[in-house]
């Protein structure tokens, strides 16, 4: 059983998901979304999660298992329609004259202040949509709702390399996103768990590599 935020299992994961259980046809595999946040929490309606995917790290478990798999970027994000309209902010303050499309909920919170070298400016649109949904989020930002202040760069690498999203305030980001994978100890001595783990590690590292490849042609990193 594993526990995966929706905008990874959506965006991402599935694919690797599905070819995992054809690969293991005599792994059991379950995942379902995975909402909670810190602390980690590995209960589930259908049972105890084996595996949880999300940011960290959980100081208030030591004891679990916490494994450090990537790093994600934030990125402030429009869509052509919605900067046609209202033009793009050339500074942070500037957002106090344009629309916000928010993303909050338990697993990653809302972005508060934007920050660039050792200057931090207060967050601040004239009016707001939020959002408890990433993916939610991002289509209203598709359609041109607002500018989304922190997208994660691996929902939207693609995105901007089509030039249906257009990054705006480059050199200004909110806090790195830390990405982990959680078990057990006790778990972890599974030989099911350990194949999940190392494969999924694999698939997103290669993920990562391309968004990183993506990003810094584009001038972002």
């Amino acid at each position: 059983r594993v526990g995966i935020p929706q905008a990874v299992l959506q965006d991402f994961a599935m694919p690797f998901l599905v070819d995992f259980a054809r690969r293991y046809p005599e792994i059991h595999l379950e995942a379902s979304e995975y909402s909670q946040g810190l602390p980690v929490s590995f209960a589930s309606p259908s049972g105890a999660l084996d595996i949880v995917i999300s940011f960290g790290p959980d100081p208030a478990h030591p004891n679990f298992v916490q494994i450090h798999y990537g790093t994600g970027r934030t990125i402030a994000c429009a869509s052509p329609v919605y900067l046609s309209r209202y033009g793009a902010p050339s500074s942070p303050e500037e957002l106090a004259r344009h629309i916000g499309v928010r993303f909050n909920s338990p697993l990653r919170g809302t972005l508060r202040e934007l920050h660039r070298g050792g200057r931090t400016v207060p967050l601040r649109f004239g009016r707001e949509l939020s959002f408890n949904s990433v993916m939610t989020a991002k289509a209203a930002v598709l359609i041109g709702a607002g500018i989304q202040p922190d997208m994660a760069d691996i929902h939207c690498y693609r995105e901007i390399m089509k030039g249906s999203l257009v990054p705006v305030l480059k050199d200004w980001r909110g806090e790195p996103l830390n990405l982990y994978i959680y078990t057990r100890p006790e778990i972890l001595r599974f030989r099911r768990v350990k194949s999940f783990i190392n494969e999924f590690r694999r698939e997103i590292t290669a993920t990562l590599r391309l968004r990183d490849e993506a990003l810094r042609g584009c001038g972002l990193l």
